[in-house]
C-alpha cells in the first residue's frame, strides 16, 4: 500500500513539473502572420518535419545546405539550412545543429515590409528590447523560450528571426 502511494506522488510531481516546464516556455500564438508562422516553425516542427508543415502552410521547399556557425571560443557548429519560398514572397530559413538536427533559428525574409507591427506586438505581449544597433534589435522576455531579432534597416527586404537557447549568440 505504502508503494502505491509512493507511485501516485511520483507520477504528480512528473506531470506537474511538465505543465509548469511546458507552460513557462508557452507559445504566445502571434496576430501578425510573420511572427505567427515562424513561433509554428519553432514549436511545432522538427527537421523531420518541417518540410510536410511548411507544405501545409502553402511553402515550397527550395534548397538544403549545409554551413558552419562560428563559436566564441573560434570553434564551429556544424549546421543545415532548409529554405522555403512563401505565398507572399517571402523566404524562410530554418538553421539546425547538424548533429542532433536540434533548431538553432528560424528566419523569415520580408520583401518590401517593415517589422514596425511586428514590434508593436512585441512590446504588447511584454518582450523586451535586450540589444539594439542600428541593425536591428534583440527581443526577449524571461518565459518565452526564444529571443526574437527584428531587423532595423531601411532596405526593401527586412528579417525576422527566433533564436533558439542553443544558438550562439542567444545569450548577450
Amino acid at each position: 500500500m505504502k508503494n502505491s502511494k509512493n507511485k501516485k506522488k511520483y507520477w504528480f510531481l512528473v506531470i506537474f513539473f511538465c505543465i509548469v516546464n511546458t507552460a513557462s516556455y508557452a507559445q504566445i500564438n502571434f496576430e501578425d502572420r510573420n511572427l505567427a508562422i515562424l513561433e509554428k516553425v519553432a514549436f511545432t516542427t522538427s527537421y523531420k518535419t518541417i518540410k510536410g508543415f511548411m507544405k501545409e502552410n502553402n511553402y515550397s521547399f527550395q534548397e538544403e545546405n549545409e554551413n558552419e556557425i562560428e563559436l566564441p571560443n573560434d570553434a564551429f557548429l556544424e549546421v543545415v539550412y532548409l529554405e522555403f519560398k512563401g505565398p507572399i514572397g517571402n523566404t524562410i530559413a530554418a538553421c539546425y545543429d547538424k548533429k542532433d538536427k536540434a533548431l538553432i533559428g528560424v528566419f523569415n525574409q520580408i520583401a518590401a515590409i517593415n517589422t514596425v507591427f511586428c514590434e508593436i506586438q512585441l512590446k504588447d505581449e511584454n518582450f523586451k528590447i535586450i540589444d539594439e544597433s542600428e541593425d536591428g534589435k534583440l527581443w526577449s522576455k524571461s518565459s518565452y523560450k526564444y529571443q526574437i531579432g527584428t531587423d532595423g534597416s531601411d532596405e526593401k527586404i527586412h528579417r525576422l528571426m527566433f533564436i533558439s537557447p542553443i544558438h550562439p549568440d542567444y545569450i548577450k
